[in-house]
C-alpha cells in the first residue's frame, strides 16, 4: 500500500484521444505505430478505450517490475477478459493469482524437458511431410499453421486431424485470435449486437472445443492410453497427494483439462506458425544470412533432419529464430489489474486501474536493441547482448508461457528441417503486412519453393 498523497506526479496522457472513443480509432488502424509513440510521452502513459481508461507502462525496468510482482499486479484486463471467453476461466495462462500455482503445478509436468525429445520426434516428422514441388507459390503462415496444428494435436493426444479438420482449426483460431484483440479496444457495448466478427467469434470458439471434444471422445473409446500430453494431465497429482485418498483440487478436473488443451491448441499453433513465417519472410529479404543458414545446416545436418539431438550445434538457426521473435513477439501486449493502491515510476496508480505492458515496446527500444528495425540475428551470438533480460516474447516472471520450451524447440526444428530442404525467395509484388490480433501474424505472405536436397526421412 502506497500513501498516494506522497505521489503527485499525474500521469501524462496519450495524445490523440478523441470524445466518447478515447483511442479507438488508433488502436484499430495502426496500433504498433501508436504503441511505439507512446515512450516519448513518459515511462508511465494513460489511455481511454470508451470510458476505460488504461496505464501503460513503456519502461522495460518498470515492465519486469509489473511481472514479477504478483500480489499487486494481477491477471486481468480487457484482452484477458475476450481471451477467457475462448480458452475459459481456468486456463493457465490466464487464471487469476490464486488459482496459478495450483494449476502450473500440475500442468507443469507435461512440458517437463524429459518429454521434449518425444515430442521434437514428432515435430520433425511434421516438417519433413510438407508435399511441395519445385515452382510451386506457398501461403507461408497457412503451411506452418497446418504443420503447427498437427505437432499440437499429436502431442496432445497421439492422433492426426483430417487435412478438413486441420484447415477449420486454423481458420476457426486465426478468427478467435484476430477478434479477441478487436473485442478488447472497442466498447463493450458492441459486443452485444449482431455484427458480422462477433457471430464469426462464437462460431469459433465454439467450433475449436467441438475438435478438441471429438478427438478427446474418440480417444476415450479407444481405451489407449498413450504417453502424450493428455495423458500426462490426465495423471497430474499435487505433490505427495500420489497414493493419498482422493481430494478435491488434487488434480485437474474435467472442465480444467479442457481450458489447458483449448489453451495450448490456440496458443500453440498460431505463435509459432506466425514466428516461423516471419522468419522465413526475413531470410528471403536477406538472402546474406539466409546463405550463412544453408551453410550451417548442411555441415550440422549432412542431409539429415534435424532432430532433438541437433538442438545445441544449430546456433544461427536458433538465434534467427530469437531474432524473429524480438521483431514480432507472439505476446505483443499483455494486461494486469492493479488490485492494491501503488506507484508506478512515481506516479500513483489506483487499486481497480487497468495496467497495459508491451514486448513489442520493449523489443524495439534502441536503447537495449542498436537499429531495433535491423534483423540481426548476430546480436545474439555472443550472449551478451544488453535487452536480454528485457526479451519478453512469452511474457515473463512465474507467469511466463508454461510452452516456451516446447514452442522454441517447434520452431528451431521447423525451420531447419524446411531451410535444409527448401528455398524460399519472395513472389514479386507480393507486399506483405501485418494481421493484427492476440499476436503479430503474417498477412498476404506468399513464396516459391525450389527444392535444394531430396527429403530425407527421420530413419535416415
Amino acid at each position: 500500500m502506497v500513501d498516494s498523497a506522497t505521489i503527485s506526479t499525474p500521469i501524462p496522457q496519450a495524445p490523440g484521444g478523441i470524445p466518447v472513443l478515447g483511442h479507438v480509432l488508433p488502436l484499430l488502424r495502426n496500433p504498433l505505430d501508436f504503441l511505439a509513440s507512446l515512450p516519448d510521452h513518459g515511462d508511465v502513459v494513460q489511455m481511454r478505450v470508451g470510458t476505460l481508461r488504461l496505464v501503460v507502462v513503456c519502461d522495460p525496468g518498470l515492465t519486469r517490475h509489473v511481472l514479477k510482482d504478483l500480489q499487486t499486479f494481477d491477471k486481468g484486463g480487457p484482452i484477458i477478459a475476450r481471451i477467457e471467453e475462448v480458452l475459459g476461466e481456468s486456463s493457465v495462462g490466464t487464471c487469476p493469482h490464486s488459482a496459478h500455482r495450483r494449476l502450473r503445478t500440475l500442468v507443469q509436468p507435461a512440458f517437463h524437458r524429459e518429454r521434449l525429445p518425444a515430442y521434437a520426434r514428432v515435430m520433425t516428422a511434421n516438417f519433413l511431410d510438407l508435399g511441395w514441388h519445385d515452382g510451386q507459390v506457398v501461403d507461408v503462415p497457412a503451411e506452418m499453421g497446418i504443420r503447427t496444428v498437427h505437432t499440437l494435436v499429436e502431442t496432445m493426444f497421439s492422433d492426426k486431424l483430417s487435412p478438413e479438420t486441420t484447415a477449420r482449426v486454423l481458420d476457426e483460431t486465426a478468427t478467435a485470435l484476430r477478434e479477441i484483440y478487436r473485442r478488447a479496444v472497442r466498447p463493450p457495448v458492441l459486443d452485444r449486437l449482431p455484427l458480422p466478427g462477433n457471430r464469426a467469434f462464437d462460431r469459433a470458439g465454439v467450433g475449436i472445443r467441438g475438435v478438441l471434444g471429438d478427438v478427446l471422445a474418440a480417444r476415450r473409446a479407444s481405451g489407449a492410453d498413450p504417453d502424450d500430453l493428455l495423458s500426462a494431465l490426465l495423471t497430474a497429482r499435487l505433490p505427495g497427494a500420489e497414493g493419498a485418498p482422493a481430494r478435491a483440487g488434487d488434480a485437474l478436473s474435467e472442465s480444467e483439462i479442457g481450458d489447458q488443451l483449448i489453451t495450448f491448441l490456440t496458443g500453440g499453433t498460431e505463435s509459432s506458425a506466425s514466428t516461423l513465417a516471419w522468419a522465413f519472410h526475413q531470410l528471403g529479404q536477406h538472402p546474406d544470412i539466409r546463405t550463412r543458414l544453408y551453410e550451417e545446416l548442411d555441415t550440422v545436418l549432412a542431409g539429415g533432419p534435424a532432430t532433438f539431438e541437433h538442438l545445441p550445434q544449430l546456433r544461427l538457426t536458433a538465434n534467427i529464430i530469437t531474432e524473429a521473435l524480438r521483431l514480432y513477439p507472439p505476446a505483443w501486449v499483455l494486461s494486469r489489474t492493479v488490485v492494491a493502491d501503488t506507484e508506478l515510476g512515481g506516479h500513483p496508480v489506483r487499486a481497480g486501474s487497468m495496467i497495459i505492458f508491451s514486448p513489442y515496446i520493449i523489443h524495439r527500444r534502441p536503447d537495449l536493441y542498436p537499429d531495433p528495425d535491423t534483423f540481426a540475428p548476430d546480436r545474439w551470438a555472443d550472449g551478451t547482448v544488453s535487452g536480454r533480460s528485457y526479451f519478453l516474447p512469452f511474457g515473463g516472471g512465474v507467469r511466463k508461457c508454461i510452452g516456451d520450451q516446447f514452442a522454441l524447440t517447434e520452431m528451431v526444428l521447423g525451420l531447419a528441417n524446411i531451410a535444409a530442404r527448401w528455398h524460399l525467395e519472395p513472389v514479386p509484388g507480393a507486399t506483405p503486412g501485418v494481421q493484427i490480433g492476440v499476436s503479430l501474424h503474417p498477412r498476404n505472405l506468399m513464396m516459391r519453393v525450389t527444392a535444394r536436397h531430396h527429403p530425407p526421412t527421420t530413419s535416415e
